[in-house]
């Protein structure tokens, strides 16, 4: 990713591994604490991307109605954390 990416520009991994070999190369590691959520557009599109993508957090979403869903419901983990590095310019 260094390679194709322009001077100054910046390169982040989410849900980074391997945090001391990052470090060494000059990545930052950043967490971010708290609850975390995907925001969709409107209440419909939540129901119906929840239903293609996140078929067993659906029902949930439609029955509450929510534009805003916790990472918890949809059952995935939260992209909470990342490793990135600024590049030379």
């Amino acid at each position: 990713m260094e390679r194709v990416c322009r001077p100054g520009g910046q390169v982040a991994i989410i849900w980074p591994n391997h945090l001391d070999w990052l470090a060494g190369r000059g990545y930052r590691y950043v967490s971010f604490p708290g609850p975390m959520s995907v925001e969709f557009d409107s209440r419909r599109e939540a129901v119906e991307l929840a239903e293609i993508f996140y078929p067993k957090a659906a029902d949930e979403v439609r029955r509450r109605g929510w534009r805003r869903v916790p990472f918890e419901v949809l059952g995935i983990n939260p992209p909470r954390d990342l490793a990135f590095k600024v590049l030379a310019g």
